[in-house]
């Protein structure tokens, strides 16, 4: 009971998807390797075939036997094969919002449902996708907001926007940074800048090391 339990449940790693698709991206990653690891990823990209074949039964059996084992053998693989569907149904719509769900209700096989969904969510995603860039460059510290503590969940956020394969460049980085900060700490940080290039043209400083330096910088003030 508890392997089959086992057998049938998702990693906690693996999130339900956002009606929205913003976490598409990371959703479609865990969820195939998921089902990668279980076997059974050959029913949503199709490989595992319907009907599923027989093996070749030996040459030298009587031919009534090769007949009735090869129906019995048939049966049991048509009923494993509905068995492995019915299983990753199950398991897919553990992590699919209720509207995505009625959604794919008229596909018969898992695949097909499962090719709706990439249609759907890849549209979506795109778009989730352009909304989370404009977030990030509209980011911004509250005038009594800890600096440090904003810079330090500024790279966390930007290690999860860049998971769901937001295209947020040093560029834009250090953009959002230079912006979302107090003025002064923003003159410091365009000063550094601005030094770094008197000493190399094209050098320039990575956006977690400039925030490493505003952080020195922040606490050196409040202290």
């Amino acid at each position: 009971m508890s392997q089959s339990l086992s057998n049938d449940t998702l990693p906690t790693s693996i999130p339900k998807l956002d009606h929205h698709g913003e976490n598409w991206a990371i959703f479609k990653i865990r969820f195939q390797n998921a089902m990668e690891a279980k076997d059974k990823w050959g029913h949503f990209n199709g490989l595992t075939l319907w009907p599923p074949q027989p093996q070749p039964m030996l040459p030298f059996a009587p031919p009534e036997a090769m007949e009735t084992e090869s129906i019995a053998s048939e049966a049991n693989l048509v009923a494993e094969w509905d068995k492995n569907e019915c299983t990753v149904k199950y398991m897919l719509t553990q992590r699919l919002p209720d509207s995505t769900l009625i959604h794919i209700q008229c596909y018969v096989t898992i695949a097909e449902q499962w090719s709706a969904i990439i249609e759907e969510y890849t549209k979506k995603g795109e778009s989730a996708q352009a909304e989370l860039w404009r977030d990030f460059m509209e980011l911004c510290c509250g005038a009594s907001a800890n600096v440090w503590q904003f810079l330090n969940d500024l790279q966390t956020c930007t290690e999860e926007i860049l998971a769901c394969r937001v295209n947020i460049n040093n560029d834009n980085y250090r953009v959002t940074i230079i912006r979302s900060i107090p003025k002064d700490l923003a003159n410091f940080t365009s000063s550094t800048l601005s030094a770094t290039q008197l000493i190399g043209p094209r050098k320039s400083i990575d956006p977690n090391n400039l925030i490493w330096q505003i952080s020195k910088e922040y606490n050196h003030w409040c202290t």
